[in-house]
């Protein structure tokens, strides 16, 4: 487990041990996710990772390098439709390159790619007409609403942002949709802790500590 992921599940550890219950004056303490978990690589790669993804390279995995469109239709399904490689894409965990190299480097250019393509994402995939059967997989949606919850740190908290949060907190508080076991639930409760932090709804928090 990266140290991102384990990050994330400190907040709710701390609360199983100390018995406390959430309530909401408790979970408006916590804005933000855990800074680990929003990190994607270390600032010795990161710059030329983002670069790779800006000039339209994505190597997902132990996928070789693929194009990624300008404009993608989310419904791309190279390597003979590869589970594992559409698992990452619609992760969205490779967007974090680009917020972070554009924090770090402070060229809005990162910053203006990476919001394109979470909004685009959006768009193109509401939980009632997925674009691929991975776009809503529990455990991608789990990962991708950690990336959601992440990027109000670079891109603040738009209508269009704050709704795909929204929508990924119903849908991982949603217990027909709740993995219950394996790593897919623990990415699951994951996903909700961080989406809590950054949407004013502290019973999803409460949620995901009784998980």
């Amino acid at each position: 487990m990266s140290f991102g992921r384990i990050a994330a599940l400190a907040l709710v550890a701390a609360t199983l041990v100390s018995g406390f219950a959430v309530t909401p004056a408790r979970a408006a303490t916590v804005s933000l996710p855990p800074a680990a978990d929003c990190v994607y690589a270390t600032t010795l790669t990161i710059k030329a990772e983002a670069d790779r993804i800006m000039a339209r390279h994505l190597e997902l995995g132990t996928h070789t390098d693929w194009i990624l469109p300008k404009d993608p239709t989310w419904r791309e399904q190279p390597f003979n439709a590869d589970q594992n490689w559409l698992f990452n894409y619609h992760a969205l965990r490779w967007v974090l390159a680009l917020l972070q190299a554009g924090r770090e480097t402070g060229q809005a250019a990162y910053t203006d790619r990476a919001a394109f393509l979470l909004k685009d994402w959006l768009a193109s995939n509401p939980r009632s007409s997925r674009a691929t059967l991975m776009s809503w997989n529990d455990m991608t949606a789990g990962m991708r609403a950690s990336v959601l919850a992440c990027a109000t740190r670079d891109l603040g908290r738009p209508a269009w942002l704050m709704a795909g949060i929204r929508t990924h907190g119903t849908a991982l508080a949603d217990p027909a949709f709740y993995a219950d076991h394996g790593n897919h639930a623990l990415n699951q409760v994951i996903g909700l802790v961080d989406v809590a932090c950054v949407y004013p709804l502290a019973s999803w928090k409460t949620l995901a500590v009784k998980r």
